[in-house]
């Protein structure tokens, strides 16, 4: 037995417990209801941006697509190289939960299994979806998201909307989601439109779609969801117009398709080849219709419901907004006032855009989409049998009886050209006028998204075009390129549509300072020359070879109820 080796007994080995993977870490390819928009362009950008800052923001309105981008960000992780690195993903940023788990630290290592002090040291990747609901953790951010760094090894990106998550509307009072608790770079966060500052350290993108993208997925979406109601073919003229309409809006565009297929109207056309006409003479002739067929989607969470237009203060701000295509200023709001507070409201319930203007500081609010702006509109219009003909016989006519309304005061404040956080006075024209035809029409002004479908090589935004009479009124500042705004109603031009099929009446008026000298006779009954002297009290306007078509003196007092 000596030379025997010593034997021992072999004990059991015990497995060893699998590892709890976090809640918040993704493995497997999250499920994506197709048909979608790829975006490849978009997550590759995306990825640069979180390469070079470590922390961006996408930022847009309720409905937009930021849920899906931020699905389809996981997928490319996982399948690509990048995938080695953990992902963890979270919804929202729940304040009591925070508090029980013992503040953001540990909450965020209960979701991720990494202390939130330990996250810029961490190689993963934290995805944030409705991150607008941590803005008033003021720990989080000072603790966490302004430490992150390029040179952290963590990847953040932050899904922040300017409306509550859900539908759910917030109080007129309530300050639920403030504003960012950080700044931003311009490159380092994502809207809905692309940001030309970028350039050319990054590509200008944005969370809409482009034509190519928007055309594809109104191809797919007809194809995969409504092949069986349409056997026709889905014409190149159809998927451009649903492009122009929806702006590329990548929920709209889903949600107006399937409204397409429930549409009663459209039954006959089933086995015909798809035109976008059919569409124009269809459903755009009852919008109501449209609307609450479009109520129940996902869309509508970026559309007001009818109990907050109730709200006076919502409903003037909004009308406002309705009458500007450029958008409104924050600065035209006085600070505390109750339209200041309402405008807060609507940004933040996402009903209006908020973007900064390419020169200066102050923000500019303007509707997602035209689409957006049309809802609102046929919500504040009168009932068809309450609306009386317009009492003019040309959109010359209604024209001088706007500016005739105009308040000579508010465009010759001498501390207007001394203070940027006034109006220029380019700005201030167009506010007067959308101001005053509001008045004068009465709410007759119905915005119809065919005013900005266009054939040619570029979309455009014609100022006014009011459907029950086809006329279409566009707005000049101080000579500002004549030339090309005319050729906007000539063939391949942005507005030739509306000229062509609506039979439409133009014209273009050029407000200004300083008497033109060019005569234009080609265009004597469109364009006209709205000249303003002795400090803009005296009005002359002229036709397009420069001969008085009209002269008139403005009052302060236009608006007395005694002079209407």
């Amino acid at each position: 037995m000596a030379d025997h080796e010593e034997y021992a007994t072999q004990e059991p080995t015990a497995t060893p417990a699998p590892a709890k993977v976090p809640p918040a870490q993704i493995s497997e390819e999250p499920y994506v209801v197709f048909p979608i928009a790829e975006r490849a362009e978009l997550v590759k950008e995306i990825l640069e941006r979180l390469l070079h800052f470590a922390i961006v923001r996408i930022n847009a309105t309720p409905a937009s697509g930021k849920s899906t981008l931020m699905n389809l960000m996981v997928k490319h992780l996982l399948k690509g190289k990048e995938g080695h690195n953990p992902i963890y993903v979270m919804i929202g940023w729940n304040h009591q939960r925070v508090e029980n788990a013992g503040g953001w630290a540990k909450y965020l290592e209960a979701q991720t299994g990494v202390n939130g002090f330990k996250w810029p040291d961490h190689s993963g990747y934290l995805f944030l979806d409705e991150a607008q609901e941590s803005y008033q953790d003021d720990e989080l951010w000072a603790g966490l998201f302004k430490t992150v760094s390029p040179n952290s090894k963590c990847r953040i990106l932050l899904f922040t909307s300017y409306g509550s998550p859900n539908r759910v509307c917030e109080g007129f009072d309530d300050a639920k989601f403030r504003k960012t608790p950080m700044i931003f770079d311009p490159a380092q966060q994502i809207s809905l439109k692309p940001d030309s500052r970028v350039a050319p350290d990054f590509n200008p993108v944005g969370l809409l779609l482009d034509e190519r993208e928007s055309m594809k997925l109104v191809g797919d979406c007809m194809k995969s969801r409504l092949s069986s109601i349409f056997t026709g073919a889905i014409t190149e003229d159809f998927k451009r117009g649903v492009w122009q309409v929806t702006q590329g809006h990548a929920g709209l565009i889903t949600s107006f398709c399937d409204v397409l297929g429930r549409s009663k109207d459209l039954r006959e056309y089933r086995h015909s080849d798809l035109h976008w006409n059919m569409i124009t003479d269809i459903i755009f002739k009852d919008p109501v219709g449209l609307f609450e067929r479009i109520s129940g989607s996902q869309f509508s969470r970026g559309l007001p419901r009818s109990k907050d237009l109730q709200n006076p203060a919502v409903a003037r701000v909004l009308k406002q907004a309705i009458l500007s295509p450029r958008g409104l200023l924050h600065s035209s709001f006085v600070d505390g006032s109750l339209e200041s507070r309402a405008l807060s409201y609507i940004w933040r319930n996402g009903w209006l855009h908020a973007q900064t203007q390419p020169i200066g500081d102050d923000t500019q609010y303007v509707f997602a989409t035209d689409f957006h702006r049309w809802f609102c509109a046929c919500v504040f219009a009168p009932a068809d049998d309450g609306i009386q003909p317009l009492p003019y016989l040309s959109p010359l006519d209604l024209a001088k009886e706007v500016v005739r309304r105009f308040n000579p005061r508010q465009l010759s404040e001498p501390e207007r050209a001394m203070n940027r956080n006034i109006s220029p006075l380019e700005d201030q024209y167009g506010k007067e006028f959308y101001r005053c035809i509001g008045d004068v029409l009465k709410r007759r002004v119905v915005v119809s998204p065919e005013f900005s479908v266009s054939y040619g090589t570029q979309s455009g935004i014609l100022d006014f075009f009011i459907p029950g009479t086809a006329w279409g009124i566009e707005l000049l500042r101080e000579n500002d390129r004549i030339s090309e705004h005319l050729t906007r109603f000539a063939p391949g031009g942005q507005y030739f549509l509306l000229v062509k099929e609506r039979k439409m009446k133009w014209i273009v008026l050029n407000c200004t300072t300083k008497r033109p000298s060019k005569k234009r006779t080609e265009y004597l009954d469109q364009l006209y020359h709205v000249v303003f002297t002795s400090d803009f009290r005296c009005v002359e306007i002229l036709r397009a070879d420069l001969e008085l078509e009209s002269a008139f003196t403005l009052l302060e007092s236009h608006s007395h109820s005694f002079l209407s």
